[in-house]
């Protein structure tokens, strides 16, 4: 019986954690001007390290039009700080793996070529959009898609 309290206990804990280590966001919009299109040229693949990972609250990914995925990037070639916005969606697991931090690639199809001016995303309360920056609404892959 005392093991079974503890299994609860630890469970209970846990989840409790789980709850509080959850980031608070708020839904945000930024106006986009083209003169920040991060301009891909001939390259086929635009290979970037991605820095910080925005993904947008569960809640949307069900109406993919509301909002976006925002990844905070630096492009390997010009060392831009890239601004990768996605539909919201799942975040890829492999994003989030250290492993393929140097494989991560945009392939020139999968860049939109119309985008918004505006994008809506969640973000912390005190979020600052980077002084500088480019951007590009694209999927990110790695070499081995």
């Amino acid at each position: 019986m005392k093991n079974y309290l503890k299994i609860i206990a630890f469970c209970l804990l846990t989840l409790l954690s789980e709850c509080s280590n959850k980031q608070v966001t708020t839904a945000r919009s930024f106006n986009l001007k083209s003169s920040d299109v991060f301009i891909v040229g001939n390259n086929y693949n635009t290979y970037v390290s991605v820095l910080k990972i925005y993904p947008c609250s569960q809640k949307y990914i069900t109406n993919k039009n509301s909002h976006e995925n925002l990844y905070i990037c630096i492009e390997h070639i010009t060392n831009d700080t890239l601004l990768v916005f996605e539909p919201c969606s799942d975040v890829p697991k492999y994003l989030y793996d250290k492993d393929y931090s140097d494989a991560l690639r945009i392939v020139k199809p999968n860049i939109q070529t119309v985008y918004p001016t505006n994008v809506s995303l969640d973000l912390p309360p005190k979020f600052e959009m980077p002084k500088k920056f480019k951007f590009l609404f694209a999927h990110i892959g790695y070499v081995a898609e």
